[in-house]
């Protein structure tokens, strides 16, 4: 019935013609468009927490979602690890004093306590988290000091998980080439490679579990890896087989950007390695994610956790949540 009423509201009668454009204000994410999902902003408002890093607390690092009554809130861990002295707003309140539980790593996610709230809204989490394709979820747009603002989009794919593609790692080698395989013609210094032994003039058999006959087998190998693991690396030496053990690193300025990737705007540093995601499209910020992602009737399924290209974003499902959240308590 909501989606039904939402639908209904939506819909302009604005007299346009084709040479005319459609008014800002009544866009999917205009502000007559973001009226009909007032119940549901005013949900967002009560379990949002604005997270700062900057020392006047005027720069929104990222969003939190309060899951306790006590001052407890979960947000995007690798968006807050290198940041000291951490500050958040909750209810219009500035708290200059943090502290954060622990991390889940593999979710990316931190658990953090505002020091001194002890009375709080939680966020109320749906019974389910599996959408229809095509279902209204709402999140947090570019909100002020004292009022939540809406962001709206659609379910557009089915739940995954999103694997490291491994585009951003490095063996520290440079190849090319040869009439039967690839070779190494130089290595990084002081890169993995050159730390495992490996030697220029190595012919390469394989990488992890990929045979490598050609240069584009070794993108194929790092798939599923992520920085600081250790790959098992083949050679031809002289004649003979050679294994080394290779600690992966990050390219220098990241994985090289692709089309879409340069019409995106800011995604987020870390938009893959999670075990299960909800996409949607709703237009994020890589500073928007961290918040709640909410149904038509208020409930979180789930949490914003990556805007990951110009038309999806990622959030890690409510009942997984939940789960992590356990996890970290009883883990500290």
């Amino acid at each position: 019935m909501k989606s039904t009423i939402i639908a209904a509201s939506l819909v302009v009668s604005s007299g346009l013609s084709l040479s005319q454009t459609l008014p800002s204000e009544q866009r999917i994410n205009g502000s007559l468009t973001a009226q009909a999902f007032e119940p549901v902003r005013q949900a967002l408002q009560e379990c949002t927490v604005i997270v700062y890093a900057d020392e006047r607390a005027h720069i929104r690092k990222i969003y939190g979602m309060m899951v306790s009554e006590n001052g407890e809130f979960v947000t995007k861990a690798s968006e807050i690890a290198d940041v000291e002295n951490l500050k958040a707003r909750y209810a219009g309140k500035l708290y200059t004093e943090l502290s954060v539980i622990g991390v889940d790593e593999d979710w990316d996610i931190a658990l953090v306590k505002i020091v001194g709230l002890e009375e709080s809204q939680a966020s109320v989490m749906a019974a389910s988290s599996q959408l229809p394709m095509g279902s209204w979820v709402i999140s947090n747009g570019a909100s002020s000091r004292e009022r939540a603002r809406v962001r709206v989009g659609v379910i557009s794919a089915n739940t995954r998980e999103i694997p490291y593609s491994g585009h951003d790692l490095m063996l520290g080698v440079v190849l090319k080439a040869v009439d039967d395989g690839v070779q190494i013609t130089e290595l990084a210094e002081e890169g993995g490679a050159e730390g495992a032994g490996l030697q220029v003039g190595d012919q390469l058999v394989s990488v992890g579990d990929t045979q490598v006959s050609k240069l584009a087998d070794l993108a194929t190998s790092l798939k599923g890896c992520k920085a600081g693991d250790k790959i098992t690396v083949k050679v031809i030496r002289d004649g003979e087989e050679v294994v080394a053990e290779v600690p992966l690193t990050k390219r220098p300025g990241g994985a090289p950007l692709t089309r879409n990737d340069q019409m995106s705007g800011q995604f987020s540093e870390r938009r893959e390695g999670f075990p299960l995601v909800i996409q949607h499209d709703t237009p994020l910020h890589r500073r928007s994610v961290g918040g709640a992602l909410l149904n038509l009737d208020g409930e979180c399924v789930g949490l914003n956790i990556a805007r990951a290209t110009r038309e999806a974003s990622y959030a890690i499902p409510a009942e997984k949540l939940s789960e992590i959240v356990i996890v970290i308590r009883n883990s500290h």
